[in-house]
């Protein structure tokens, strides 16, 4: 399956977190990827709603985030209006999608 964050960067991710949130080291232990996922999907949300900005820009905001801890990765989303996207941070990602309007779309590769 895809692997949107490898288990080196979530656990670079998950201990720069604990250390800016003073969080005590067995904290850390209950972390795990589903909750980094969980955590960026979060933050995309909140930058749309209460920031007002549009699902790419929140999306490559987040993942910049992400980069400056460490981590690598992408995202795809789909918005409750049928808008499509996506942003990823390495030289490639496997991504699909299709709309009711006739896009048909896959990649691999950022030129894709």
């Amino acid at each position: 399956g895809d692997a949107p964050l490898d288990p080196a960067s979530i656990n670079r991710i998950l201990k720069t977190m604990a250390a800016d949130a003073a969080l005590d080291a067995t904290q850390i232990a209950r972390l795990s990827g589903h909750s980094m996922r969980v955590g960026a999907a979060h933050e995309i949300c909140a930058r749309m709603r209460l920031g007002g900005e549009g699902p790419q820009a929140a999306t490559e905001a987040v993942l910049g985030e992400v980069g400056a801890m460490g981590g690598v990765g992408g995202i795809i989303y789909a918005t409750a209006g049928g808008e499509t996207g996506f942003a990823f941070t390495t030289p490639g990602m496997f991504r699909g999608r299709a709309d009711s309007a006739g896009l048909r779309e896959v990649g691999i590769f950022g030129c894709d």
